[in-house]
């Protein structure tokens, strides 16, 4: 597409993006809200987003990453100081500088994410406009996004899914049009800073440069032998310099060089949920400490090496999934397929969210929320599958299947069986922008394939 073209449409949807989560706010009056410390909706967004405000009100106080109490933190307690080992910083920087500027007030956090969240829109419009040279199949795909119920959800949570998609999908399209040119390896360079920002921002994607550098290599393109094992060196070194920041300062603190223990910790909730029969979120926890071999109190509340305990964790979580083993891997399966399907709890409802206003929008928002949860998501998603097949049998648009199957798979392969624990669909938000993508040219090419077996009929 030309350029006056795209920076057109570029404009034009950040502002129906920005528009439309902004219409939701103010039938929501959330600048009116009241809720528990006067924290709007903080206490409806799970113990990540109570940790993420805690973390962030350290920085401002202390200057330092404090670790708020959780049942699964990890911090050293003998030398006095709660040092969070598991939340990466750059959520909690961006909650600091919003109280900052702003002071504590979430709904100042929730406006941020929606106007982020609006340009995300706008690279969904450019990224797949450079995947696919095709203005319609980019204005639909950022359509998509645009109205997509799971996007809209989170940018009205204290939790890091809305950065970390804005910093996803940066980096992709940095990606994206580094290979359009393939001696740009300062491309390649921001590519990799990006993704090392969302690595900061979400531990899940600290092996995406990994993904994007295998893409790289295996690619057919003209570019020599040599040229991709620059692109992909640099892209791999970019991000990893990002991220040593972080480690850096962890091997300072508690002597590993690592990124964050959450991930081992996640993979003990993947094991407890081998239990079909909890009955709550305390069975639940009962079945966690089970796997970790004692009660909590006995290893995670003294320990002075948070890694060292989150490895410990994962060993007997490992022990356990291979007594498990089969049963292990259905789970594990059944959990990616339901993360797609999953209904999410309503965002709108009077009864669950006592500071939301009963105006008339609001009253409008529930009418039609069933119909975008129930109905708008599983088509999409139904679409985007659709719309892979077909970019993965056609020549022009094979490069867009690839890309979008490794991506959205290394995603939702790291899901597994904690998706089946609830609140799923915050697993999908970094993959939506692909999905949409997907789903967008499946409604543009479909209906030229039934046209054209009605004629041959």
């Amino acid at each position: 597409m030309r350029s006056p073209s795209i920076r057109r449409d570029f404009a034009a949807v950040v502002v129906a993006a920005a528009a439309l989560r902004l219409l939701t706010f103010a039938a929501l009056q959330m600048w009116t809200c009241e809720a528990p410390s006067g924290h709007c909706g903080l206490f409806h967004s799970w113990d990540d987003a109570l940790q993420y405000h805690d973390i962030a009100k350290g920085l401002l106080a202390s200057g330092t990453f404090v670790a708020a109490p959780g049942v699964y933190e990890f911090v050293p307690r003998q030398t006095g100081r709660q040092i969070s080992a598991k939340r990466p910083p750059a959520y909690p920087l961006f909650l600091a500088a919003l109280y900052s500027a702003f002071g504590e007030r979430t709904w100042v956090v929730f406006y941020a994410q929606a106007l982020l969240d609006a340009l995300t829109c706008g690279l969904v419009l450019l990224l797949a406009a450079r995947l696919t040279r095709h203005r319609q199949i980019a204005l639909l795909a950022a359509a998509l996004y645009a109205i997509s119920p799971i996007n809209i959800h989170y940018t009205q949570r204290l939790l890091s899914e809305t950065l970390f998609t804005a910093l996803f999908i940066a980096g992709l399209y940095a990606f994206s049009c580094a290979r359009a040119r393939h001696g740009s390896l300062g491309r390649f360079a921001l590519c990799g800073a990006l993704l090392g920002a969302a690595a900061l921002t979400r531990p899940i994607g600290i092996f995406v440069p990994l993904v994007l550098a295998a893409i790289i290599a295996g690619s057919r393109a003209s570019a020599s032998g040599r040229e991709r094992v620059l692109a992909a060196g640099t892209l791999l070194v970019s991000s990893a310099l990002v991220m040593s920041v972080w480690m850096t300062r962890n091997r300072a603190e508690f002597g590993h060089f690592a990124l964050s223990n959450a991930g081992d910790i996640n993979l003990c909730w993947n094991a407890a949920a081998l239990d079909r029969e909890m009955a709550g979120f305390e069975t639940f926890n009962a079945r966690v400490q089970t796997c970790l071999g004692g009660r909590r109190g006995d290893w995670s509340e003294s320990v002075d090496d948070p890694f060292a305990a989150a490895n410990e964790a994962r060993r007997r979580a490992m022990r356990y999934i291979r007594a498990h083993l089969g049963r292990y891997l259905y789970e594990h399966l059944r959990g990616m397929v339901y993360v797609h399907g999953a209904p999410e709890p309503s965002q709108w409802r009077t009864e669950e969210r006592a500071w939301v206003r009963d105006t008339r929008l609001a009253r409008a928002l529930r009418a039609i929320e069933p119909a975008l949860r129930l109905v708008l998501q599983p088509l999409l998603v139904v679409a985007a599958f659709v719309g892979l097949v077909v970019a993965l049998r056609r020549r022009e648009l094979r490069e867009v299947g690839v890309f979008a199957l490794v991506t959205c798979g290394y995603f939702v392969g790291l899901v597994g069986i904690i998706g089946l624990l609830g609140d799923t669909s915050r697993f999908m938000t970094p993959v939506m922008p692909l999905y949409c993508t997907c789903a967008a040219i499946a409604v543009l090419y479909i209906p030229r394939y039934l046209r054209d077996w009605l004629r041959r009929a």
